[in-house]
């Protein structure tokens, strides 16, 4: 009996990539964004509703708060 699994065809199940010789990031296909997010402000203003991964693999979702 043989088993079939799924890996990401970016990272390879790794959660990681390179995308330049020398550097590289989270994967944003396999990342779970379950280290929190933080607000972006700096270029958006303080109540932007912009909130970014802190795992670093770039998703960004819209939220406004009150």
């Amino acid at each position: 009996m043989t088993e079939t699994t799924t890996t990401c065809p970016k990272c390879a199940g790794t959660g990681w990539y390179h995308y330049s010789h020398n550097h590289s990031k989270p994967c944003e296909v396999c990342c779970q964004h379950d280290k929190g997010y933080w607000q972006l402000h700096e270029h958006y203003g303080d109540k932007n509703g912009k909130w970014a991964c802190l795992a670093g693999c770039g998703n960004v979702r819209n939220e406004q708060h009150g």
